[in-house]
């Protein structure tokens, strides 16, 4: 599991220090990156799910922690766990103004740090969290990935993609690599350079196709035949005895 991390702060040494933090954490991969310019990162952050997690210092020249909050629920995007590090105490109240996960006093403590990044893991394993959000233009979609058949590139151009659950059919634009990490660690597979299947609705692998357990057929890409049939194998060994 990996998540983006950004560290705002216009000291180095305070900074360094929570990037130092992530790296000796061994519940997930945490790659950080730091700005000592609030301006910059605020230019930075300028879409939805830019960061997962974001460190931000409360006081900082020109723009403040909680300035650049506000932008980041303004989005919108209220899934990025914000969490404040200050030497101020006081500005805790504010924190919760823009739904702030949590309020760090400084010096921050490595304990602290990892509790907090160990509890952010355990919550993103959770069936909670454990679903595919779809933007498209009929609204936000909180997809299941058990319930999700295949995901392909619909044909017209690689910005629309469909996500093809029993009885629907979601269409969002976006390109196939901003879920491919996620789809991945769900079970997907690459059937072709345009689709991914659930391994969990695979039932049946034959040469130049595969077929769904709702009886769609996939063309299957020479390219990844092996890989497919392996990966089937070692999920169905893999899920045997979990009934």
């Amino acid at each position: 599991m990996t998540f983006s991390v950004a560290i705002c702060d216009d000291e180095l040494s305070d900074a360094s220090h929570i990037a130092e933090c992530l790296i000796q954490n061994d519940k997930a991969v945490f790659k950080s990156t730091i700005f000592t310019d609030a301006t910059k990162f605020k230019e930075a952050y300028a879409h939805p799910g830019a960061f997962d997690i974001v460190f931000l210092d409360v006081e900082m020249p020109g723009i403040d922690g909680l300035e650049i909050a506000k932008h980041i629920r303004s989005l919108p995007d209220y899934k990025a766990k914000i969490i404040f590090v200050s030497s101020y105490p006081a500005y805790m109240q504010n924190s919760f103004d823009v739904q702030a996960y949590h309020f760090l006093e400084k010096p921050a403590s490595v304990d602290r740090i990892c509790a907090i990044l160990s509890k952010i893991v355990a919550e993103k394993k959770s069936v909670a969290e454990n679903r595919l959000i779809v933007h498209s233009n009929a609204g936000d979609h909180f997809i299941n990935y058990d319930d999700l058949y295949y995901v392909n590139v619909d044909g017209t151009g690689y910005r629309n993609v469909c996500f093809h659950l029993k009885d629907n059919v979601i269409t969002a634009r976006m390109a196939l690599k901003a879920c491919e990490q996620l789809l991945l660690e769900n079970n997907f597979i690459y059937i072709h350079r345009s689709t991914m299947v659930n391994l969990k609705h695979l039932h049946m692998i034959e040469k130049k196709s595969v077929t769904l357990d709702n009886k769609v057929q996939l063309k299957l890409s020479r390219r990844f035949e092996h890989e497919i049939r392996q990966k089937y194998i070692k999920y169905n060994v893999g899920t045997l005895y979990l009934d």
